[in-house]
């Protein structure tokens, strides 16, 4: 049994016979005008606070869908009882609703149909339920029966369903006075359609050397499946730029040609291979087989040169030159060419396969400016424009070896500084360091030429401290060097 509806009965109306301040507490009645039983529903003491004027009540009748008087009475503090406050009249009514039904599910029979089950409602006077549909996730519910269904009904078989549609489903129930619940938890269901589309027919394809464009058509599929779209498909395939697809539509397309202008709208690479496939997608979301077929982009210009070259000494004794690959897909070989600073002739140095990007020059001279530059050939013959090396010039790789048996002694003339060195043709001068403690920083005091092997600074004397570093073409010093502390002869 539901519960039900109580009534708050109150007064404000100026008691009679006993005076309003000695009020302490309060009765509350009420009378079935049916039976004409009165009844004292004074179920606790309703004491009154100082100061209140309002006061509640709720009662709490036996019999529903019924009319009752309700009143009050005050009470002074000997117990003497006011005569009853102003009578309310009122129909008491069941409008509760049932409880929710839970637990509702929902699944799809072989024969595209929607089976919709719940468990029977706790209501007591239940009438019946109703059951709601709604398609997708976002359409509002609308009522799917007309009349109830009987209580003992817990399911119900949905058979005008749409293949390739998902529904959702709610049941309410209704007790015998047309109160109706909310809606229970959506049951959600997909009716499948697992009817596949035919391939499409006749697919041809051609390049317009005009346009620089890829033009496809074919017949469209038959049979009765809903068509939604045909999906076109393109990959590279030679030279290989990875096993996917890419989709070239990107919205439901029905056409029964397509124009492919490239990648980024830019055309293609000429000497690139390309398959094609066309799938068709039925509204179900079916896909027939891919029909493919393939097409070589014509090679019409030379290819582009090599991105980017780079040149590097490498074992003190040959250059290596390493070149970025062709944006062109045809490229079939490269071309390595050396020119001497300031020299007319370009003298051809080797041709390589289009994988090997690396070539070293065994055969050149110390202290000689080179330029290298690479060119692309595509399958055709044609080459490309040179890419160019920055200037290189023969060194060797390391700095010279440090000096050895330095000496400082202080002359008349100031401090002489004598050494030695080996590989005398891998330096190109000297820099003389001082510094006044051996820990200390040392700074710059002289540099010399490679004609001599001492030096004499007038502004030094004994106690000094000294370092002599050789240094290259390339300005490299020696990595270390001994410091040496000037004497007195």
């Amino acid at each position: 049994m539901k519960p039900k509806e109580s009534s708050c009965v109150g007064s404000t109306q100026p008691m009679r016979k006993i005076q309003i301040q000695k009020v302490i507490r309060f009765k509350t009645f009420y009378r079935d005008l049916e039976t004409g039983r009165s009844v004292d529903a004074t179920d606790a003491i309703m004491v009154r606070t100082v100061g209140d004027t309002e006061f509640q009540k709720y009662i709490t009748v036996p019999e529903l869908n019924r009319e009752y008087e309700f009143w009050v009475e005050a009470s002074d503090f000997s117990g003497q009882s006011s005569p009853k406050s102003e009578i309310i009249r009122k129909e008491i009514v069941d409008n509760v609703a049932p409880p929710i039904i839970r637990n509702v599910q929902a699944h799809a029979n072989d024969k595209y149909e929607s089976e919709i089950t719940w468990p029977v409602s706790t209501e007591l006077d239940l009438e019946g339920y109703h059951l709601y549909k709604a398609r997708g996730d976002v359409e509002e519910y609308t009522r799917l029966t007309d009349e109830l269904l009987p209580p003992l009904q817990t399911s119900y078989l949905h058979e005008d369903t749409e293949p390739g549609v998902q529904y959702r489903y709610a049941v309410t129930a209704v007790d015998v006075l047309g109160n109706e619940s909310k809606r229970s938890n959506p049951a959600h269901v997909y009716i499948w359609d697992y009817r596949d589309p035919d391939p499409v027919q006749d697919l041809n394809i051609q390049f317009n050397e005009e346009e620089k464009n890829v033009s496809l058509n074919w017949e469209g599929a038959t049979g009765d499946v809903p068509l939604r779209t045909f999906q076109i498909l393109r990959r590279q395939i030679n030279p290989q730029a990875g096993s996917t697809y890419d989709q070239l539509n990107d919205s439901a397309y029905t056409e029964l040609n397509f124009t492919d202008n490239g990648y980024d709208n830019d055309g293609f690479r000429e000497g690139a291979t390309f398959e094609y496939g066309i799938v068709a997608v039925a509204q179900n979301g079916n896909r027939s087989d891919t029909v493919f077929t393939d097409i070589q982009i014509p090679v019409l210009t030379p290819p582009e040169p090599p991105t980017s070259i780079e040149t590097r000494m490498q074992n003190g004794h040959r250059i290596q030159i390493n070149w970025t690959a062709s944006t062109s897909l045809d490229v079939t070989s490269y071309k390595v060419y050396r020119q001497i600073n300031e020299a007319d002739t370009l003298q051809l140095l080797a041709e390589r396969d289009r994988g090997q990007r690396i070539f070293r020059d065994e055969e050149i001279d110390m202290d000689t400016e080179y330029r290298y530059s690479v060119t692309a050939v595509d399958s055709a013959g044609n080459e490309s424009e040179p890419a160019l090396s920055e200037l290189m010039k023969a060194h060797r790789l390391h700095p010279p070896s440090r000096t050895r048996n330095v000496s400082a002694v202080e002359t008349e003339n100031g401090v002489e500084l004598q050494w030695q060195v080996q590989n005398i043709d891998e330096i190109n001068g000297f820099r003389i360091y001082r510094s006044n403690i051996a820990t200390g920083i040392f700074e710059v005091i002289a540099e010399t030429d490679t004609e001599s092997l001492s030096y004499t600074d007038a502004d030094s004397e004994a106690g000094q401290w000294f370092k002599v570093f050789p240094f290259d073409n390339r300005g490299r010093e020696a990595r270390t060097a001994t410091p040496v502390q000037a004497v007195r002869n």
